[in-house]
Formats: structure tokens, sequence, C-alpha cells
């Protein structure tokens, strides 16, 4: 059964309101849901819930809510800060890592990224479309968000103030990480690796480092792999 998206303004007691002209064309025009059918809905903060189509108007979908559903969410409360790479690859590692579960993603200008940082000002609505379609295909309950990117040195300091527990993944890095509880900010460069000098700023903020094997991996492959293992191993 597709999950669909409502933000919490629109639940009023027990009632779903829904005006999102685009989400409303999914559920009827693309799916072919009619009044009295059950679909799921969640609200991008953390409520999930099973729901009987109550009204079908144009431009207007009233559902009144059934069920509770639980929750999808990881325990840990994982932050990526992932270096900037070409749109397919970074469109993939948003879509994957929501799968995932993936809290929030922070763009990073790395020495070596090979996309400017100004393409967040253009691209943000685009990888936002990315995010949504991907939690509501992996049923999660709390919906990422995606900022504005940082330069590396801003993004070490908001890590350590939101966060305070940073791993980067780097080939001389350890197997495994102190698996601590609460929240991660998970630091994934471009292909070609952060530089000496950003490996000596993240050692001297508290940096853990993880290493994911010798291989030269692709920026999409290190996040998968690396947030699969910090979020279920």
């Amino acid at each position: 059964m597709p999950q669909f998206f409502a933000p919490s303004f629109c639940w009023k007691n027990g009632t779903i309101f829904l005006e999102d002209s685009a989400e409303i064309h999914h559920i009827v025009r693309v799916h072919r849901f009619r009044k009295d059918d059950r679909i799921k809905i969640f609200d991008g903060a953390g409520r999930r819930v099973l729901c009987r189509l109550a009204e079908i108007h144009e431009g207007k979908l009233t559902a009144e809510i059934e069920k509770e559903l639980e929750s999808n969410e990881p325990e840990t409360e994982l932050s990526l800060y992932v270096a900037l790479v070409k749109r397919s690859p970074f469109e993939e590692i948003l879509e994957k890592g929501t799968e995932l579960g993936v809290r929030r993603f922070i763009p990073v200008s790395t020495r070596f990224s090979v996309v400017p940082a100004d393409i967040g000002t253009k691209k943000t609505e685009r990888w936002k479309e990315v995010i949504l379609s991907a939690a509501k295909q992996s049923e999660r309950g709390i919906l990422p968000g995606i900022r504005q990117p940082l330069s590396f040195s801003e993004a070490l300091s908001t890590a350590r103030r939101e966060n305070g527990n940073l791993i980067l993944l780097d080939p001389r890095g350890g197997k495994t990480v102190k698996n601590t509880e609460g929240k991660k900010a998970l630091f994934i460069g471009p292909e070609g690796g952060f530089s000496p000098e950003e490996l000596d700023e993240a050692g001297r903020n508290g940096t853990s480092f993880l290493s994911l094997g010798k291989s030269i991996l692709r920026t999409e492959t290190a996040v998968l792999s690396a947030v699969a293992v910090l979020l279920f191993c």
C-alpha cells in the first residue's frame, strides 16, 4: 500500500485535510484510489497512520484516521555530511540515504569537490523532491531535511554543536568506531578523499575515523555502506 505525505498542519481532530494538488493527483489519478479506500499517510515529523478516504473533491481531499502505525525510524539519529558530487550520484545519495534512515543531509564543499558550493541555491527544491519521494516509498515517519552547502570548517563546527559524535570515513581509519547511542554525524568525502589539512582539522575536533577497506569507493557507494554500518550493525 503506497504511503503519502500530509504536513502536520493538515491534521485536525482525527481528520487529515489535504489540499496539495500534486499529492492529490498521485492519490486519485496515478494510484486511482477512491472514496472509502484505505491509504497510509505520514506527517514528516514521525507520525504514520492508516486512513479511510472520506471525501474527494477537485483540489481537496479528506481522510479519516483509523489506526496509528508503528515507527520505522532507526534508533540512531544520523546526520550525513557529504561532499558535493555530480547531479546523478548526489540524487542517488539522497534517495538511498533516505531509504536507509538518514535524518538530515548537509552538502559539504571540500578541497577536492568537483561541484561548486553555490549549486545548492539552484538544486534545493529538486533535492527536496527526491527526498520526499524516497521517504514515501520507504515508509519513513520522519521527512529528512537538507541544508545549504557548508565549507568543511563550517560543517565540522555545526556537527560538533548539533551532534557531538563525529565520524569521518577514511581508509586510514579503524574498522570500527565506538558504539555510542544518540546523535551521530558522518562525514564522507569525494572520490579524491579529504585533503591532509581537512583530516588534520577533523582530528583536532575529536573526530573518529572509520575505514571500509583500502579500495577507492565512489561517494555514493561509500555512503550506502557506511550508513548501513552505523545504523544497523
